[in-house]
């Protein structure tokens, strides 16, 4: 099971699997995007990357914790994380945020992906997304503490989760 990352914005990583950090540069990512650059930005090692994902170069993860920090823009957008992927994200668990809708009910998203289908529709609602008021001009901490059959969602380092 592999865990990609999906965005188009720059942002750090770090992924707890048995303490693992990962660093961010080409040994230990798979990156396929229209376009990368791997820099310093806001004073933090950082990719931008442009239409494309991460793919992590040989970890397996099934519990424990994904951490990392975006740099959001306030246009449309659905930078996010994809988990538990078998070979590809078309089946997945994925979590994402969607900036342009800030402070709306549907300002993120937890849901399932099956045979390459997001049914955000139907997993819409409380249980699987809530308001959130980003920020524009620094870094989002975002937190995913995931066991077995449930997973809790922090972020900006809240004590209590956003979702569970």
């Amino acid at each position: 099971m592999k865990l990609t990352i999906l965005t188009t914005l720059a942002f750090t990583l770090q992924l707890s699997v048995f303490a693992q950090n990962v660093n961010l540069d080409t040994l230990n990512l798979e990156i396929q995007a229209h376009a990368y650059v791997l820099e310093k930005y806001k004073g933090v090692d950082a990719i931008y990357l442009q239409r494309g994902t991460i793919t992590l170069k040989d970890i397996i993860f099934l519990n424990g914790t994904i951490e990392y920090d975006i740099f959001l823009k306030e246009e449309r957008g659905f930078p996010g994380v994809y988990f538990r992927a078998q070979d590809s994200t078309d089946d997945a668990e994925h979590f994402y945020m969607r900036p342009h809708q800030s402070g709306n009910p549907d300002a993120n998203q937890a849901i399932p992906r099956t045979k390459g289908v997001s049914p955000w529709q139907l997993y819409f609602g409380s249980r699987y997304s809530f308001p959130y008021e980003y920020n524009y001009n620094d870094w989002t901490h975002v937190k995913l503490v995931v066991n077995d059959n449930k997973a809790q969602v922090f972020l900006d380092h809240a004590d209590k989760p956003n979702l569970s």
